[in-house]
């Protein structure tokens, strides 16, 4: 097993039009992701590793079932001179300060890039049915119904990466949520762009963290021991430790036994 985790947040052209209409619930149909597609930097993300996160059963599908998968404007930003383990914890958790999107349902869609010649064979997209929700619903929304402005949805995830000779492998191993994304760093990046058929749904990284297995390990115990966090964060901790193998697959949030 590797001795680095990774975690990776990864920005797709998000839209088919410069305004998107809503549904009468206020729902707009948006491109949210790729998979078995590569970034603007060369690394590859694989279905076949991430199907599973977006089947019934899964943390992520749960949300979407029990109609509470949100995210917030802006990813968690990470602040070198705070530990890492902190960071890795915020991953875990929603700001509700910072909500401004509800998804109601995520589709992959193997056949939308089909006939896309700008797409690699076998890109496969994430759709979402989604509205501004929360404290920063206003955001969004001036977002989406003004055609002169950008938006973009990012993944919020952690993921092993496998290197070969071709080009570095995103394994996602956890998917959390999507963020709104005003701007990206790549002048590309922007809702303008996935107008395009030569530019549709490339994806571009925002954050590139490797980070030491020890120091999930750090965070995982700090969550799995507190008494006051949330039993929520304490399953989504707990998976990632099953993940990584930190801790028996057997182990529950009440006794976890970890993997010397």
């Amino acid at each position: 097993m590797s001795g680095t985790l990774h975690f990776t947040s990864a920005m797709v052209r998000s839209g088919t039009d410069a305004v998107i209409t809503p549904d009468k619930h206020g729902y707009r149909p948006m491109l949210v992701g790729a998979l078995n597609a590569h970034n603007t930097k060369g690394d590859f993300y694989v279905y076949d590793e991430a199907v599973k996160l977006f089947m019934p059963g899964s943390a992520l599908m749960d949300r979407i079932d029990a109609g509470s998968l949100t995210g917030e404007w802006g990813h968690p930003v990470y602040d070198p001179t705070r530990p890492v383990s902190e960071f890795i914890e915020r991953l875990y958790r929603i700001d509700k300060d910072r909500e401004c999107v509800y998804f109601k349902s995520l589709t992959i869609d193997k056949d939308h890039w089909k006939d896309n010649p700008a797409m690699e064979k076998g890109a496969v997209a994430i759709f979402a049915e989604l509205k501004p929700f929360g404290p920063l619903k206003e955001c969004l929304k001036d977002a989406l119904e003004d055609p002169a402005q950008n938006v973009s949805f990012s993944i919020r995830s952690l993921s092993k990466v496998r290197e070969t000779p071709s080009g570095d492998i995103n394994l996602l191993k956890m998917v959390r949520t999507f963020d709104a994304v005003e701007m990206g760093g790549i002048p590309s990046s922007s809702k303008f762009s996935s107008l395009r058929p030569t530019t549709e749904g490339m994806i571009d990284d925002l954050y590139d963290m490797h980070i030491p297995r020890e120091i999930i390990r750090q965070a995982a115990e700090a969550v799995l021991s507190s008494s006051v966090t949330l039993e929520s964060d304490r399953n989504d901790m707990l998976e990632v430790a099953k993940i990584y193998e930190l801790v028996t697959a057997t182990s529950d949030i009440s006794n976890p036994v970890w993997d010397i």
